[in-house]
């Protein structure tokens, strides 16, 4: 809510005093304290995330002694990071798990593998890591995509979906 509108909301309660109208003045009154006491807690709500994000932001830099691996892939590496940081936060929140959690998942992940494990590996093995039997552990932009894929690989091996294989044994040599 804006200055602007808090100002027009008295306006029209003084308005309706004048008027001698109290309950009317006493009704806009109560609304208005309802909006200014809504927005100042999800000023707060957005304040404590951001925080969340910042602390998680540092811890997950400096395991990487300031060089993470995204530094090397992207120029605005820490909005990458941080953009998968926020989704893995939401994730692990949204499952009842916290942050603590979330960063032991995450050295578990970094020790044991030895090639490229960043935070968005990190983030795209997740429903993996957590043997997840549900959608909880993916973001729902993913959750086509990772079963769609897993389907097609299984008919594969199988023998049953013919797009996917690979017939290189039949182009003659010259």
């Amino acid at each position: 809510m804006t200055e602007k509108q808090i100002l027009k909301k008295i306006d029209k309660a003084l308005a309706l005093l004048m008027q001698k109208d109290i309950r009317g003045a006493l009704r806009v009154l109560m609304e208005l304290k309802t909006r200014l006491e809504m927005e100042m807690k999800e000023e707060e709500e957005t304040k404590g995330e951001g925080k969340k994000l910042q602390h998680l932001m540092g811890w997950y830099i400096s395991i990487w002694n300031n060089q993470p691996p995204e530094s090397f892939r992207f120029t605005d590496y820490k909005y990458i990071i941080g953009k998968h940081l926020r989704e893995l936060l939401e994730i692990y929140e949204r499952n009842g798990e916290d942050i603590e959690t979330l960063k032991r998942d995450y050295e578990a992940f970094k020790n044991s593998r030895k090639d490229w494990n960043g935070i968005l590996q990190f983030r795209q093995n997740l429903p993996n890591i957590k043997k997840a039997k549900g959608s909880e552990w993916s973001s729902p932009e993913n959750q086509r995509g990772k079963d769609y894929y897993l389907k097609g690989w299984g008919e594969e091996k199988e023998g049953k979906n013919k797009l996917w294989e690979d017939h290189d044994d039949e182009i003659p040599l010259a």
